[in-house]
């Protein structure tokens, strides 16, 4: 067989290797987190969730709980938002309205 159609073999299941090594991770929902210094914690997450970019629609310190508004899902048009994590999610966001809310 000629190297070049064993390169162009290899080149195309590669990806396919890649796809089915990867391991789903679990967390329980919701979940807990311990912390020592809860306002250390509490911007921490603040952080996160601009990270993702999603904006903040309230915050309450004493009951522990903040909420974002609704942001539309990354499509595929979209690379640099994160929160479309496989690319059927990605798909799925193009040719569907995802809307996603955080509630922590």
């Amino acid at each position: 067989m000629p190297t070049v159609l064993r390169l162009l073999m290899a080149l195309g299941l590669l990806p396919l290797v890649g796809c089915a090594s990867m391991v789903p991770v679990t967390a329980s929902n919701p979940m807990f987190v311990p912390a020592s210094n809860h306002e250390q914690l509490w911007e921490n997450t603040v952080d996160v969730l601009h990270a993702y970019q999603f904006p903040i629609e309230r915050e309450n310190k004493l009951d522990g709980v903040i909420e974002t508004q609704y942001k539309p899902g990354a499509s595929i048009v979209e690379p640099w938002h994160a929160d479309s994590v496989t690319g059927a999610d990605r798909l799925e966001s193009t040719f569907q309205s995802i809307r996603r809310k955080a509630t922590v």
